[in-house]
């Protein structure tokens, strides 16, 4: 049997190029991070506990995964059972992210893996793949690309798993149901406050909270981000629909009423045109982000700025004990650093 091992950085495209390789070269394609969620599905039906590290490390030994392809589709295999439709949930994403730390867990899909790959031609991606799961395979790669294709791949595939996903950590929920497809009472007005104002398909909101030509214009060229901030549209009997660029993901130019005077309206309005006919135009079914990972990684970056400048500033940051003197000064640096965030500035 022949092996093939792909590491390399987060964001590099590691599965995506596995995946084409296993279908050109007629090889099987271990997607590991469903081996991972495979077990966590065994360990959510026998109600074992996540935090019982003694309870995980008695069960492992019962646990069988397999990869199969049924019309070039991967299918998940535990203990003969087809689990695939019960990787994705968020019980299954919980108990994968508890005990995924384990060193039994590791050590058994390592032993799973390696079997696989003794059976059949098999392309594996992941870190320490080519050094602790496959160190004799065929081939190995490493595969990297430059910070901003890795940003933006992390960034599509976000975009690509919706709502609730990784990138969310507070998100207030709103929903839609078949008996009340048009309901606002359980949902939100944040994309209807904030849609196109037009009519007939095109009356999706009162057009507020619109972006000015100022913040159009102070995007540098080529930007990502401009054009998934700003909602192009065209005003009715007034604008070329020519003149605008249809908006991704969904390729549409939507149309307003001709006394619209804004520029833009807010992409982050902007809802599936599937949702909006199975439902509801006014969009009450979008949830609403309110706290993101990446704001708490800007929080965390402006408050470790802060730290440093009121250090600084104060004289009490020290780097030799020579400099300040006694410890209860060297103590109260510490203080200092615990409230604001945990820097190391000094050296004793």
């Amino acid at each position: 049997m022949s092996a093939i091992a792909i590491d390399g950085p987060a964001g590099a495209g590691k599965s995506t190029i596995a995946k084409l390789l296993a279908k050109q070269l007629g090889y099987v394609y271990v997607d590991t991070g469903a081996m991972y969620r495979a077990m966590a599905v065994y360990f959510s039906q026998n109600d074992i506990n996540p935090d019982d590290e003694n309870a995980i490390n008695g069960a492992v030994d019962n646990i069988d995964i397999s990869i199969e392809y049924k019309d070039g589709v991967q299918q998940v295999i535990l203990n003969g059972e087809n689990v695939t439709s019960l990787l994705r949930t968020e019980e299954t994403g919980k108990m994968a992210s508890k005990t995924s730390k384990y060193a039994a867990v590791r050590t058994k899909l390592v032993a799973l893996q390696r079997g696989l790959a003794k059976k059949t031609d098999v392309i594996m991606d992941g870190r320490d793949i080519g050094t602790t799961v496959l160190p004799d395979a065929f081939a190995k790669i490493y595969l990297t690309a430059s910070s901003d294709a890795r940003a933006k791949r992390r960034y599509d595939e976000l975009k690509e798993k919706g709502e609730n996903c990784s990138e969310s950590v507070f998100e207030l929920q709103c929903t839609a149901t078949e008996s009340q497809p048009g309901s606002n009472d359980i949902g939100s007005q944040f994309a209807s406050v904030q849609g196109v104002r037009g009519a007939g398909e095109w009356n999706l909101g009162w057009g507020q909270h619109t972006a000015t030509q100022e913040l159009a214009d102070a995007f540098e060229e080529g930007d990502p981000r401009k054009d998934e901030t700003l909602l192009y549209f065209i005003r009715n009997g007034k604008d070329d629909p020519e003149s605008i660029p249809a908006n991704k993901p969904y390729g549409e130019k939507p149309i307003s009423n001709a006394d619209v005077i804004a520029k833009y309206f807010n992409k982050k309005a902007y809802t599936d045109p599937a949702m909006r006919l199975k439902f509801t135009k006014g969009g009450y079914w979008v949830n609403i982000r309110l706290i993101r990972y990446a704001d708490v990684v800007l929080m965390a970056s402006e408050a470790a700025s802060l730290a440093r400048a009121i250090i600084s500033s104060s004289g009490i940051c020290c780097s030799s004990t020579e400099s300040h003197g006694s410890g209860r000064v060297r103590r109260s640096c510490t203080v200092t650093l615990l409230f604001l965030m945990p820097l190391t500035c000094f050296s004793s």
